[in-house]
C-alpha cells in the first residue's frame, strides 16, 4: 500500500524551487573544495547553506512548527558549548564546528521540508542515482585512469583506501572496497542504503524500482563493508515487517535478493568453477562475516583499544564529557570509530542521552503511520541503519550522510502531524 496522503510543497518561488532541484545533483558529484588559507576542506553543503538561509529568512519558514525545531537545536547548540566552557576549549575554534553541524542539520531539514514533493524530487534522485552507479564502473574497474585522475578529488592522493585499492598492505592482491564519491568504503556503503531503502520491496513493488533495488544492491555490496550488511539485513527485516507484502511474494523476494547477493560475493569463485578467465578478485573481506575472522581483524583489534581507552576517560567526566576536543583527537590520531562511544566521551551521559533521543522521537512519531506511509518507514529504516552502523562507525558525524538523514526526517516531517509538530504529545 502506497502513501495514503500526497505531500504538497509551499513552493514560495522559483528561487526556492531551483534551489531544491539542484541540491542532490550538486551535492552527490561535487568534491571536498579547498580554499587558499583555510586548513580544512569545505563540502559544497556548507556553501549551500547560505542560499537555503537565504530561503528560510525570506520565507519566514523560522515560524510555526519550523521554530520548534530550531529550539531544539538551539538547546542541544547550547549544551555543546556548555562542554566546551566546562573542558576550557574556548579558544579552540574548530571545537565550534560541532555547534555549526547542528544548526546545519536543523536548516536543511526546514528547507527540505518546506519544498518535499516527492514526485518531483523522486525523478532526480533516480538520475543521481544512475550518475553514481556509472561512477562507480569507471572507479572500481578505473576506466580512463579513473582511479588517479578523479578520485584523489574525493578521497585525497594519499587516501591508503586509494592507494591500495584492490591490493593489501604488503602489495598482494585483494578485495576490491568501492570508494565512491564519499572516499570511504563504509560510508559510501551507507549510501548506497539510502538508495536500498528508497527502492525497498513494497506492496506495489514497480519495475524500476526493482531494477534499481538489484543495482543499488550489487553496488553496495562491492563496498565490502561488513557492519553495512548487518544494517542491510535489519534494515530488510523492518521494511518486510510493515510493508504489509504477503508471505509468498515475500519469500521469493528474499530469494532473490539472496541468489543475487550470492552471486557477487561469490563470483570470482564461481568464473574460476567454470574455468572462465575473467581479472576478477574474491570478496573475502565480508565474507569473514560468516566466520570469525571479522574479530580477529587488526581493524577490530584496533577498534577495542581505542574504545577501551576512550570509555576509561570517560569515568574522570561521566555527566558532561570532555567536550568536542577536536585537537585531542587529531593529535592522539585517535578515530573513535562509533558515535555511542564518541558521544558519551564528547558530551557525557546527557550528550549520549541527547544522541538517542535523536533516534527516538522520529521513531516514535513514525511508527503509527509506517504501514501507510511510505516516508515514514524509510524513517525507521534509515534511523535502523543509522543505528547498526554507528556500532564501529560514525554516520551522523559524516557531512553527507547527515543530510540525507535531514531529507529523509524533512520527507516525513511535510506530512500533516508530523514528528516534531506533536513533540507536546510524547
Amino acid at each position: 500500500m502506497g502513501d495514503t496522503k500526497i505531500a504538497i510543497p509551499r513552493v514560495s518561488g522559483s528561487y526556492e524551487n531551483l534551489l531544491y532541484l539542484l541540491f542532490f545533483p550538486i551535492f552527490f558529484f561535487t568534491p571536498p573544495i579547498a580554499f587558499s588559507g583555510l586548513p580544512f576542506l569545505v563540502d559544497i553543503s556548507d556553501i549551500y547553506l547560505v542560499f537555503v538561509g537565504i530561503a528560510i529568512l525570506k520565507n519566514k519558514w523560522y515560524r510555526g512548527d519550523n521554530l520548534k525545531l530550531i529550539l531544539l537545536g538551539t538547546a542541544v547548540s547550547l549544551y555543546i558549548v556548555l562542554t566546551i566552557l566546562i573542558n576550557r576549549q574556548i579558544r579552540s575554534i574548530n571545537n565550534y564546528f560541532e555547534v555549526y553541524d547542528i544548526l546545519k542539520f536543523i536548516c536543511f531539514i526546514i528547507f527540505f521540508k518546506e519544498q518535499y514533493c516527492k514526485q518531483q524530487i523522486s525523478r532526480i534522485l533516480d538520475a543521481c542515482f544512475c550518475g553514481l552507479v556509472v561512477f562507480h564502473i569507471f572507479h572500481y574497474y578505473n576506466i580512463l585512469n579513473f582511479n588517479e585522475i578523479v578520485m584523489p578529488l574525493y578521497c585525497g592522493a594519499d587516501s591508503p583506501h586509494l592507494l591500495f585499492f584492490g591490493y593489501n598492505s604488503i602489495g598482494e592482491p585483494a578485495t576490491k572496497r568501492a570508494l565512491g564519491t564519499m572516499g570511504n568504503p563504509n560510508m559510501n556503503a551507507l549510501l548506497f542504503l539510502f538508495f536500498l531503502i528508497r527502492y525497498a520491496p513494497r506492496l506495489e513493488w514497480k519495475k524500476k524500482d526493482r531494477i534499481l533495488f538489484f543495482i543499488a544492491l550489487i553496488v553496495f555490496l562491492c563496498c565490502q563493508s561488513r557492519t553495512g550488511m548487518v544494517a542491510f539485513v535489519i534494515m530488510l527485516i523492518i521494511n518486510y515487517i510493515f510493508s504489509g507484502i504477503s508471505w509468498k511474494k515475500m519469500l521469493v523476494q528474499i530469494f532473490s535478493i539472496l541468489a543475487v547477493s550470492a552471486f557477487v560475493l561469490y563470483f570470482a569463485e564461481i568464473m574460476q568453477f567454470l574455468h572462465i578467465p575473467l581479472p576478477v578478485r574474491g570478496m573475502n573481506y565480508s565474507l569473514s562475516l560468516l566466520n570469525s575472522d571479522a574479530l580477529k581483524s587488526n581493524s577490530w583489534t584496533e577498534r577495542l583499544q581505542i574504545w577501551k581507552e576512550l570509555l576509561g576517560m570517560v569515568q574522570d567526566k561521566p555527566i558532561f564529557g570532555f567536550g568536542p576536543n577536536k585537537n585531542y583527537l587529531y593529535e592522539n590520531h585517535i578515530y573513535a570509530e562509533n558515535e555511542y562511544v564518541l558521544m558519551v566521551w564528547r558530551y557525557g551521559i546527557l550528550g549520549l542521552l541527547t544522541y538517542l533521543l535523536l533516534y527516538f522521537l522520529p521513531v516514535w512519531k513514525s511508527l503509527k503511520k509506517a504501514k501507510h506511509v511510505v516516508d515514514c518507514k524509510n524513517v525507521l529504516l534509515m534511523i535502523a541503519v543509522f543505528a547498526v552502523s554507528a556500532l564501529t562507525n560514525c554516520p551522523f558525524s559524516n557531512v553527507k550522510l547527515s543530510i540525507l538523514l535531514a531529507f529523509v526526517f524533512a520527507a516525513q516531517l511535510s506530512q500533516q502531524n508530523g514528528i516534531i509538530g506533536n513533540i507536546k504529545k510524547i
